[in-house]
């Protein structure tokens, strides 16, 4: 049971740095709209993160209803 809160702590902790990154690199995507350019790594890693945070999510789910039924 610690070990699958302690999972699910550590899949937060990977959300919450992926939503920070995406926090910091949100003027880019103001100044994009604005007409400037934005390095293409910088939208394919903000896409990539959102990616990320969506299958996190998923599998704190599934653990969650793991330990429920525990």
């Amino acid at each position: 049971m610690e070990d699958l809160q302690k999972l699910i702590n550590e899949k937060q902790g990977q959300i919450l740095a992926l939503k920070a990154y995406l926090n910091e690199t949100d003027y880019m995507i103001i100044k994009k709209s604005e007409g400037y350019e934005v390095a293409r790594e910088v939208l394919d890693a903000r896409a990539q993160a959102r990616q990320d945070i969506n299958i996190l999510e998923k599998e704190i789910k599934e653990l969650e209803e793991i330990e429920q039924t525990n």
